[in-house]
């Protein structure tokens, strides 16, 4: 190309990144051919249920904070993989509430 230089010079790159393009997708196909030919077989181990943490943050709320721990501790999980813990920064009677309904589970 005899044209314009910055036309030429664009004209080059682009044939440059289109050869590293088709480099890589060759290479592509050639691995994914290769893993389909392996005959390793690695199986997953089980490691069952990974242990959770529930966080019940309440603050002055009384009327529910004893439904929702007892739904809580109603989930169908393991309760050894489970733990809860109740954030309870109320300024009336939930602390006390909340503290005597826990003592009873």
């Amino acid at each position: 190309m005899e044209g314009n230089p910055f036309i030429s010079f664009v004209f080059s790159v682009f044939i440059l990144c289109a050869i590293i393009i088709i480099g890589y997708t060759c290479n592509f196909y050639y691995l994914a051919f290769l893993s389909g030919r392996r005959e390793e077989n690695h199986d997953v181990a089980e490691i069952g249920e990974p242990t959770i943490t529930i966080h019940l943050p309440i603050y002055n709320e009384k009327y529910v904070a004893n439904r929702l721990i007892d739904c809580v501790c109603k989930q169908d999980y393991p309760k050894e993989k489970m733990r809860i813990m109740i954030l309870d920064d109320s300024d009336d009677n939930t602390t006390e509430q909340v503290e005597a309904f826990v003592k009873n589970y």
